[in-house]
C-alpha cells in the first residue's frame, strides 16, 4: 500500500536518549515484499539517538527507488514522491547492483571542518537574542510595522553526507520543503544560500549570533501549501567532492527572502522543520559507484556441469532396509550450447556452472522390499546472458568568471567514465553566442579543466546574462543532457558610491529638519530614522545625483532622532553613513517654568546636629530643586557665589555640595530653570559654611631618591602632599608651603635655612606634587638625612624624612666621549676635527688624551 508522510513503519527506539553521531550499532530486521517485478528487501537500521525527522535521502538511480517506496506528500499536487520518513539509516536492496540508503536528520555534518551537532532553526531580528531551535516549523519573513520599522526572519538547516559512500559520484541533489502557512499575494523570491561559518545547537543560533552564507540559487514561492524544491547539485558536489569536503566546507543551508520594499511587499512563508509531526525538510541525493563494467564473455567449449542425477547403481552385498537409501552421484553432462556469464574481467577459460542447490535424488539398490524407486534423468537449464548497464560521461560546468578582460571556467566530468577529448564549450551573453572553445583532452571520471574562452569581455550596462555550455555540439553521449549550462547575472559597475560629504543636519525646527551629503557618483539617497539606534523610518529620492538633500518630517519637538544615509548607483551598488544624531527645536512656548528649593534654607536641617546658626552648612550637603513646565523643563543650573557648579537634565534636578571645598563663610546658591523654548526661571537662597578648624597636619610622602639611594651632583626630589579626609564639618584648608631640609637639628630653637622653599597661593589646593633639583657638589661625601616639611593654611605641620649616601660629584670613565670629523687630506698626509663631550654630571679636569692610532 502507499504510505503517506504522517505514517511509520517502526517505533522510534529510545527517542529521548542521544548517542555520537558515529556510534551506530546497526540492529537489522525486515521482511521481503513485492514490487512490481522485483523482490524489495528492507532494513530497518535502529540507533538510540534524538528523534528526528527531517531527512537527507541518498538514492542509486533515483527513479527506480522513488517508484519502489512510493509516499506522496499530503497536499502535493505535483504527484512528487517521496520516501517514508524513519528515524535512523533504512538501507534497501533493489536488485541488478542498485542501492539506496534513507538516511534521518543530522546532528552534524562528518567533515573535518565541524564536528559539532547542529539541527534546523530560524532566527528573527524582532527578538535578537531568542532562539527556536525546538520549533516544529521555519520562519522566512519581511514585515514593517506601522511605524514604518523592518523586521526579518531567516531560517537554516543542516544536513549529514557521511553515508554516501567515499568513491559516489553524485548525479543530482535537490531540497525539499514542505510549505505550510504563507501571506502576501503572488510569489516570493525565496533564495537556497550556502552557509559559510559553523554553527550548531549548543548554544541555539540566534539573530545576534547567525551564522554568515553566500548565494548560490533562489526559487519564486508562492502562497500554495505543499512540496518546495531547489536544485543544490553543484552545491552538494563541492561540499562532497570524493568524501573529501576540500571545495566548500558542509556548514548547511540558509533560507532567506527579500528583505526591502515596505509594507506592500510584507510576505511570510512557514515551513516544517524536522521537529514537525508530518513532513519534514529533507535533501534528495542520486549517486553512482565508479565499479568495474561487467563484460559478456562466450565459452568457446561444451561446460561440464557436476549436475545431480538419478542413477541406477550396483551394490556388492544387498542391503535389507526398510526404506530406500538416497545416495548424491555426481555424473557428467554435456552441455548443449555454449554459456555466456557475466564475469567482472575477460576470461578465456571455460566456465563451470553448479546449480545453485543440490538434488537429492532416490537410487536404485537391490532390496527385498518391493516398489523400488525407478530411476529418472534430471535436465539441466541452460544460462541466459545478463544485459550489460550503459555507463557514460557527464559533462558539467562548476563556475565561471571575468579575468583581466577575459571569461574563463571549470568544466568537470561527474560520470563514472572518462569523457573523450574533442567537445565544444560555448560561451552565451545576453542570449547572443560569442565564442566556443575546444576541449581537446579527455577527462577521467571527477576531474576537473579550467580554461579561458578566447573573447574579449566588456560588460555592456547594466549586467550582462553569462552562459556557459559543456559540449555544446553534442559529441559526447552522457548520462545526463540536461546539466551542461552554467548561468549568471554580472552586474557591469561593482564599485559602490563614496560619501564625500557629510551627512549633516540644517533647517531644524520642532517638527521637520534637513539631511544632506555628497557622493563621488550619481546615486539615489535615502535617509532612515528614528528615535531610537536600529528602528527606523525611512525617506527616500530615487533621483541619481551627486549632491543629496532629504527633508525629515512629521517629527516630534525637543526629541534626540538618530539617523543613517544610503545612496546607491544605478548598478545597485550602496554606500552607507555612519549613524548620527540630531535633536528637534522646542515647540513655541512663553510660559516660564517654575522653580524652587526642596530645603529653602539650604543647611537648616543641620541646625540641630550642631552648634552653629539655623542656615549653616559643614561637611556634605545634598541640594534638590523643584522645577515644572508646561511642555518641559530641559535642565537645572547651580551656581555658588555667582559660578555654575553643577547641572542637572532630568529630574530630580540636585547634586551634592562638599562644603569642605569652601573657605568658611556666608555664600548664596542660586538654582536656575530652564524649558526647551529658552524660558528661565532662577532663586537665590542664602547660606553659610562652617565648617571645624582644621587641625590635621598634611600627608608627606618622599617618592624619590628612595631609602639609601646613592646620589650624586644633581638629584631630582619628588615629593607628594595630601590634606587627609577627616570627619564630617572639619575644614581642609589646604597646602601651603613646602620645606627642604638636610640634616636637619634636633633642637629647632635656632633657625635653620631650607635647601629650598615652596610657596603655594591661595586658594590652597588639597593636594600638590612637588620636585626640587638638588645640587650635591657642596656636601660632603656620605651619608645624610633629607627632610622635607609642609604646612597648610592652619599652619599645621607634616613632614617625611629620608636616609641617602652623598657621592663625590666628579668625572668617571665614560664621562668623556672622543671622536673626529671632517677629514681633510693636503697631499701626503692628513688632517681631521677631534671632538671630546662631557656627557656626565661632574665637571671634568686635567683631562689627558692619547693617540694610539698609526693610521686614521
Amino acid at each position: 500500500m502507499r504510505r503517506t508522510p504522517s505514517q511509520q513503519e517502526y517505533p522510534l527506539n529510545n527517542p529521548g536518549k542521544r548517542r555520537s553521531q558515529t556510534a551506530y550499532e546497526p540492529a537489522f530486521r525486515g521482511s521481503a515484499t513485492p514490487v512490481g517485478p522485483h523482490l524489495l528487501k528492507r532494513y530497518q537500521q535502529e540507533i538510540n539517538m534524538k528523534t528526528r525527522r527531517w531527512l537527507v535521502v541518498i538514492l542509486l538511480l533515483g527513479a527506480a527507488l522513488a517508484l519502489a517506496l512510493g509516499g506522496t506528500y499530503a497536499g502535493a499536487n505535483t504527484g512528487e514522491t517521496r520516501p517514508d520518513v524513519g528515524a535512523a539509516p533504512q538501507h534497501y536492496a533493489l536488485g541488478d547492483g542498485r542501492y539506496a540508503v534513507v538516511i534521518p536528520a543530522a546532528l552534524g555534518p562528518d567533515d573535518s571542518y565541524s564536528q559539532e551537532p547542529m539541527v534546523d532553526t530560524y532566527v528573527a531580528s524582532t527578538n535578537p537574542s531568542g532562539s527556536y531551535c525546538s520549533s516544529t516549523s521555519l520562519h522566512v519573513s519581511y514585515d514593517v510595522d506601522e511605524f514604518g520599522y523592518e523586521y526579518w526572519e531567516r531560517a537554516y538547516l543542516g544536513f549529514d553526507l557521511s553515508s554516501i559512500p567515499a568513491n559516489a559520484t553524485i548525479s543530482s541533489a535537490v531540497f525539499y520543503a514542505y510549505l505550510t502557512n504563507a501571506s502576501g499575494a503572488g510569489s516570493v523570491n525565496i533564495e537556497l544560500r550556502r552557509v559559510t561559518s559553523a554553527w550548531d545547537s549548543s548554544p541555539c543560533p540566534t539573530w545576534n549570533s547567525k551564522p554568515a552564507s553566500t548565494a548560490y540559487t533562489s526559487k519564486a514561492v508562492d502562497a500554495s501549501s505543499g512540496p518546495k524544491n531547489w536544485s543544490v547539485t553543484s552545491l552538494v558536489r563541492d561540499y562532497w567532492v570524493g568524501k573529501g569536503f576540500g571545495v566548500s566546507p558542509n556548514f548547511g543551508l540558509e533560507l532567506r527572502g527579500p528583505e526591502s520594499g515596505g509594507a506592500a511587499n510584507e510576505y511570510s512563508r512557514y515551513f516544517n522543520a524536522e521537529n514537525a509531526a508530518a513532513n519534514p525538510p529533507y535533501l534528495f541525493i542520486t549517486y553512482q559507484l565508479a565499479t568495474a563494467t561487467p563484460t559478456a564473455t562466450r565459452t568457446p567449449t561444451a561446460t561440464r556441469t557436476a549436475t545431480p542425477t538419478t542413477t541406477a547403481t550396483r551394490t556388492a552385498t544387498p542391503t535389507h532396509t526398510g526404506l530406500p537409501t538416497k545416495t548424491l552421484t555426481a555424473t557428467s553432462t554435456r552441455t548443449a550450447t555454449p554459456t555466456a556469464t557475466a564475469t567482472s574481467k575477460a576470461s578465456a577459460t571455460p566456465t563451470a556452472t553448479i546449480t545453485s542447490k543440490p538434488t537429492w535424488t532416490p537410487t536404485s539398490t537391490q532390496s527385498p522390499i518391493p516398489n523400488t524407486p525407478t530411476p529418472t534423468r534430471t535436465r539441466t537449464a541452460t544460462p541466459t546472458q545478463t544485459a550489460t548497464p550503459a555507463q557514460l560521461p557527464d559533462l558539467v560546468i562548476n563556475d565561471v568568471w571575468p579575468d583581466s578582460g577575459r571569461i574563463c571556467y571549470q568544466v568537470m566530468n561527474v560520470g563514472i567514465v572518462a569523457a573523450p577529448a574533442g567537445h565544444h564549450t560555448a560561451l552565451t551573453i545576453d542570449g547572443v553566442l560569442r565564442a566556443e572553445d575546444l576541449v581537446n583532452v579527455a577527462l577521467a571520471p571527477g576531474e576537473r579543466l579550467t580554461r579561458c574562452f578566447a573573447y574579449n569581455w566588456a560588460c555592456t550596462p547594466p549586467t550582462d546574462l553569462v552562459r556557459a555550455c559543456a559540449d555544446h555540439r553534442v559529441a559526447v553521449a552522457e548520462a545526463d543532457e540536461t546539466n551542461n549550462c552554467r548561468e549568471e547575472t554580472w552586474r557591469c559597475d561593482a564599485a559602490p558610491p563614496k560619501i564625500t560629504g557629510g551627512p549633516s543636519v540644517s533647517n531644524v525646527t520642532a517638527s521637520s529638519a534637513t539631511i544632506s551629503w555628497t557622493t563621488d557618483e550619481a546615486s539615489d539617497s535615502a535617509v532612515r530614522y528614528g528615535q531610537y539606534a536600529g528602528k527606523y523610518r525611512e525617506e527616500r529620492d530615487a533621483r541619481l545625483v551627486t549632491e543629496h538633500r532629504i527633508v525629515l518630517s512629521g517629527l516630534s519637538a525637543s526629541t534626540t532622532y538618530h539617523y543613517q544615509a544610503f545612496s546607491a548607483d544605478a548598478a545597485g551598488n550602496s554606500a552607507t553613513s555612519r549613524e548620527l544624531t540630531f535633536g528637534t527645536a522646542a515647540a513655541a512656548d512663553g510660559i516660564r517654568p517654575t522653580i524652587g528649593l526642596v530645603n529653602p534654607t539650604v543647611c537648616g536641617a543641620m541646625a540641630a546636629d550642631v552648634s552653629a546658626p539655623a542656615a549653616a552648612c559643614r561637611g556634605t550637603v545634598h541640594v534638590e530643586a523643584l522645577a515644572s513646565d508646561n511642555v518641559g523643563v530641559q535642565k537645572v543650573v547651580f551656581f555658588i557665589g555667582g559660578k555654575p557648579t553643577h547641572t542637572d537634565y532630568t529630574a530630580p534636578f540636585e547634586f551634592t555640595l562638599d562644603t569642605a571645598k569652601l573657605v568658611n563663610g556666608d555664600y548664596t546658591l542660586t538654582a536656575q530653570a530652564f524649558d526647551f523654548a529658552g524660558n528661565e526661571s532662577s532663586l537665590l537662597a542664602p547660606f553659610q559654611v562652617s565648617n571645624l578648624p582644621d587641625t590635621n597636619p598634611p600627608q608627606v610622602t618622599i617618592v624619590s631618591p628612595t631609602a639609601g639611594a646613592a646620589v650624586r651632583c644633581t638629584v631630582p626630589i619628588s615629593v607628594e602632599v595630601r590634606e587627609i579626609v577627616f570627619p564630617l564639618g572639619h575644614d581642609r584648608s589646604g597646602v601651603s608651603k613646602i620645606e627642604y631640609y638636610l640634616d636637619p637639628p634636633s633642637d629647632w630653637s635656632d633657625f635653620v635655612p631650607p635647601l629650598h622653599t615652596r610657596f603655594l597661593r591661595e586658594p590652597y589646593p588639597l593636594s600638590f606634587d612637588d620636585r626640587y633639583d638638588w645640587n650635591t657638589r657642596w656636601f660632603t661625601p656620605g651619608e645624610h638625612v633629607l627632610l622635607v616639611r609642609a604646612y597648610d593654611g592652619e599652619f599645621n605641620l607634616g613632614e617625611a624624612r629620608r636616609t641617602i649616601r652623598v657621592e663625590e660629584c666628579a668625572a668617571r670613565p665614560g664621562d668623556l666621549r672622543v671622536w673626529h670629523a671632517n677629514v681633510r687630506q693636503h697631499g701626503h698626509y692628513f688632517s681631521y676635527d677631534l671632538l671630546v663631550e662631557n656627557v656626565g654630571q661632574a665637571t671634568a679636569r686635567w683631562v689627558v688624551i692619547y693617540d694610539k692610532h698609526e693610521g686614521l
